[in-house]
């Protein structure tokens, strides 16, 4: 076993101004107190109660065996890089190819950190999370989104098997947004989860009544956030 957090870069965040960088031994409670990339923080914080946020990291989280990865919806949204080192090297790669689908690492693989443009933090953002009992636990669904240029990126979690990114959605082009959030719906790339949780047409009910939501919002409050 290797204690991760004394390795250079593992432990801890920031920027050089163009770039923002979280470590992979980052703790979500850390993350979300710096507030550097609010959405990112909020994501983790509507993970767990505050007794197990000072505990998870960022890199369990993102790399971890439940298929959740609520962290990652704030990382594709923000077209972020993940630094991964192993025996043989290091390498730079887009998060969304690594991680996309529950990839996961390869063998003797482990994530250094993650790091994004700066300017990311600054969009306005929307984070909704629906579960079946509590505001804190496994999601129905948890929708993450950033509106940039009169566009809607959202990334999702607990609707498949695995997060995953929508094609991005125009708002300057006539369209209600009952007819964006349809969309959507016919752009899921992966069976929708149907368990005890919640059937399938419950979660894709969830989902299209989150979208319209999150959508409305930026179409009508530009600039404005929505948590």
């Amino acid at each position: 076993m290797i204690d991760i957090k004394n390795i250079p870069g593992c432990n801890g965040f920031g920027t050089n101004g163009k770039r923002l960088f979280f470590g992979a031994a980052a703790t979500l409670h850390s993350i979300s107190e710096s507030g550097i990339f609010p959405l990112l923080g909020l994501a983790g914080g509507r993970i767990a109660d505050h007794t197990i946020q000072v505990k998870i990291t960022l890199g369990g989280n993102l790399a971890g065996t439940i298929h959740y990865h609520e962290t990652l919806l704030p990382l594709l949204l923000a077209d972020a890089s993940i630094h991964i080192v192993s025996p043989a090297g290091s390498r730079e790669a887009p998060v969304s190819e690594v991680l996309a689908q529950n990839r996961g690492l390869k063998p003797g693989e482990l994530i250094v950190k993650v790091s994004l443009d700066s300017y990311f933090s600054d969009c306005p953002y929307a984070h909704i999370k629906r579960t079946k009992d509590e505001k804190i636990g496994y999601p129905l669904l948890s929708a993450a989104a950033i509106h940039l240029d009169n566009t809607v990126r959202m990334a999702v979690s607990g609707l498949c098997g695995y997060p995953f990114r929508f094609p991005d959605l125009r708002t300057d082009e006539g369209c209600e947004t009952f007819e964006l959030a349809d969309r959507l719906t016919q752009s899921i790339p992966a069976p929708v989860l149907n368990d005890i949780s919640g059937s399938a047409p419950y979660r894709i009910f969830i989902m299209k009544k989150t979208a319209e939501k999150i959508i409305g919002h930026f179409m009508i409050k530009k600039g404005e956030n929505l948590c």
